[in-house]
């Protein structure tokens, strides 16, 4: 257990930006799934509507420093190349 003020900041600061990294990361994760079960029913449009909103996800939590920015790019380039193959 934290005994200096500080340290017990730190640990009120820590939790404050675990569940707003969780928020974003769920986000991603869930819009990456629609993405996927939209291929799979092989509804491409709808895919490619809900890759705009996944774009935008992933470069506001790039931008918000919750994934890395190449990370964000390489899940980005990913979903580009699943949705043209289909």
């Amino acid at each position: 257990m934290a005994n200096t003020l500080s340290a017990k900041k730190r640990i009120r600061k820590t939790a404050r930006q675990t569940s707003r990294n969780k928020f974003w990361k769920k986000r991603i994760h869930s819009s990456l799934k629609d993405i996927k079960n939209f291929l799979s029913l092989g509804k491409k449009e709808e895919a490619q509507k809900s890759y705009l909103i996944f774009q935008k996800l992933v470069d506001r939590a790039a931008a918000k420093k919750v994934i890395h920015k190449n990370k964000a790019s390489r899940l980005k380039s990913r979903m580009v190349k699943k949705l043209s193959a289909s």
